[in-house]
């Protein structure tokens, strides 16, 4: 079992968020694998639509199944940000909630 690697970045805690709701799970690292955690190909599709009405960005449903972890994804949404400097990302905004949860 891997060791739990919060989240640090508004990105990845966002993420966290997403698929804590999506898998009905307390407490997702970083680096934990969506599949190991009960996810299947239809809710990495609802979260590849969430990814990208939040930050617009699109996400190929390939990151999921390549590498499942939320570190990924997150890099993924950051280098969008890069490569695509006319359509940039949105910053998520955290809610007090979510701050505390994640003790920011």
């Amino acid at each position: 079992e891997r060791r739990y690697v919060p989240p640090k970045s508004a990105v990845e805690i966002k993420l966290a968020q997403y698929w804590q709701d999506a898998l009905f799970v307390e407490r997702v690292g970083i680096e934990d694998d969506f599949f190991e955690l009960g996810g299947h190909s239809l809710l990495a599709t609802q979260l590849a639509t969430t990814i990208r009405d939040t930050f617009n960005v699109n996400i190929p449903l390939d990151i999921f199944f390549d590498t499942p972890n939320i570190a990924h994804v997150a890099r993924h949404i950051e280098a969008a940000q890069w490569s695509n400097q006319d359509n940039p990302i949105a910053t998520p905004e955290l809610t007090t909630d979510e701050m505390e949860k994640f003790e920011i």
